[in-house]
């Protein structure tokens, strides 16, 4: 194995010194005969050889000679760079074609400057065929055909290219931020002067806020007042499950005896089913470390049949240590559950977040304005979805269109789409990468505007300023 890698590393390293050995004379002789076409017929310089051969290129093909040296070195330059040098078809007959068209060219702009080629090929196309002017078209076709050829590019390419060239070099000016506020407090109907003229929710992020900022999205035209109202048969009904408490039990008598056999004297306190997960509540001797059956989780999980176990040591607020497992019978949490409850009804928050279960049952929801950097996140199949539509719902069923609005920003196209319609929502739900960044930029605009009234008012949030306009009212 040593031999053959060795063998291939010095192939490499040979045919690299090939590659530049051939670029030093390719480049050389491109040179000699560059100077050769400059200092001609002066053999001083150039030599005997290379007069005679600059004369000869001179002679039959013109001044489009110097086309020579050219390929040369492009041919060197890529042999130097250990890259292969395009010997196609099409590389072949776009040089043919460049000296053909070129040479033609020159020598009917200027009698002679095309070489022998040149005045033999526009003698037959003029005097024979097309004429002069069938000569200029034919000639300059040649080149443009032996350009696209040689480049390896299209001609829609070339235009656009130059189409677009200026605006790269165009120098963009700053946006002046405040003569846009402006225009979008006077739009809105609120004057900054005043700053008791309207309440700071997110009524005010109508008509000509995001929307009328972030040109290509249309603008959501919404009443003063709506009566609003989401029925919950739109949801499904969660389906009775029969809890399985026997075989609950029975796993938790399992467990007194797994820590019977290490020593530990326990006693069951208590068994929580939750709609995931069980909780057993072990109460232990005073004499027991919880060091001792922290260790014995995985002999836990393995008497149990558990995938996993989680060990509370101890309860936090209980005189116990409580021992986690999957339920046997798994539940399915629906949001209608949680939405017709009492507790999401006298739940005073604007933005609440019904999250679901805990292990004892109680409902967990949450206000969304506690959590003003949220953040979900998981692998897939772990539920993110879920938990968007969620708190999309939770808004919904609790808040008007007047108290909260919605910018929606979905780049997979699968997930968001199917809120457009719903009166909360600023716009449609962008999809487009580019005009989402214009919203964001809107948004941010619209942020520093709530940041400014605020300070002036000397008030830290959107509540203490909304306080202060009611009681000026």
């Amino acid at each position: 194995m040593k031999n053959d890698k060795s063998k291939i590393k010095n192939q490499k390293d040979s045919s690299s010194k090939k590659k530049d050995i051939t670029g030093i004379i390719l480049l050389a002789f491109s040179v000699i005969l560059i100077f050769a076409f400059i200092l001609t017929p002066d053999k001083k310089y150039v030599g005997a050889v290379g007069a005679v051969l600059s004369g000869s290129l001179k002679e039959f093909l013109g001044y489009i000679c110097y086309i020579v040296p050219v390929v040369l070195i492009w041919w060197a330059i890529t042999e130097i760079r250990h890259k292969k040098f395009p010997f196609k078809y099409s590389m072949c007959a776009g040089l043919i074609m460049i000296i053909l068209g070129g040479s033609i060219l020159l020598h009917i702009i200027s009698e002679g400057s095309g070489g022998i080629l040149g005045d033999f090929s526009s003698d037959v196309i003029i005097q024979i065929t097309f004429g002069r002017v069938g000569a200029y078209i034919i000639s300059t076709a040649l080149v443009l055909i032996a350009l696209i050829l040689m480049a390896d590019v299209s001609i829609k390419k070339v235009v656009l290219f130059l189409i677009k060239l200026p605006e790269k070099f165009k120098i963009k000016k700053p946006k002046n931020c405040r003569k846009v506020k402006k225009k979008h407090i006077k739009a809105r109907g609120l004057d900054k002067s005043d700053p008791y003229s309207g309440r700071a929710s997110s009524a005010d992020l109508s008509k000509a806020s995001f929307a009328t900022r972030a040109a290509d999205n249309r603008p959501a035209t919404i009443p003063e007042k709506i009566d609003y109202a989401i029925p919950l048969d739109l949801l499904n009904v969660q389906p009775r499950i029969k809890l399985k408490k026997d075989e609950e039990n029975k796993r938790g008598e399992k467990l007194i005896e797994v820590l019977a056999n290490f020593g530990i004297l326990a006693r069951m306190s208590g068994v929580l089913i939750g709609p995931a997960t069980t909780r057993y509540e072990v109460t232990l001797p005073p004499d027991i470390k919880l060091s001792r059956i922290r260790n014995l989780d995985s002999n836990i999980a393995m008497a149990l049949e558990a995938k996993t176990v989680r060990l509370l040591t101890p309860i936090p607020g209980k005189a116990a240590v409580g021992v986690e497992v999957p339920a046997i019978q798994q539940e399915t949490v629906y949001i209608k559950t949680l939405i017709e409850s009492g507790k999401f009804k006298s739940n005073t928050a604007n933005l609440p977040y019904c999250l679901g279960k805990s292990v004892d049952g109680d409902l967990k929801i949450v206000d969304l304005s506690d959590m003003p950097h949220l953040l979900l996140a998981g692998a897939t199949g772990s539920g993110k979805s879920i938990a968007i539509h969620a708190l999309i719902n939770s808004i919904l069923f609790k808040s008007s269109p007047e108290d909260v609005r919605f910018l929606f920003i979905d780049p997979k196209r699968v997930e968001l789409p199917v809120y457009n319609g719903i009166p909360h929502l600023d716009s449609e739900v962008i999809t487009d990468s580019n005009k989402a960044v214009k919203m964001l930029q809107a948004v941010t605009l619209e942020m520093d505007e709530r940041y400014d009234i605020l300070s002036k008012n000397n008030v830290a949030n959107i509540y203490a300023y909304n306080k202060i306009v009611e009681s000026n009212k």
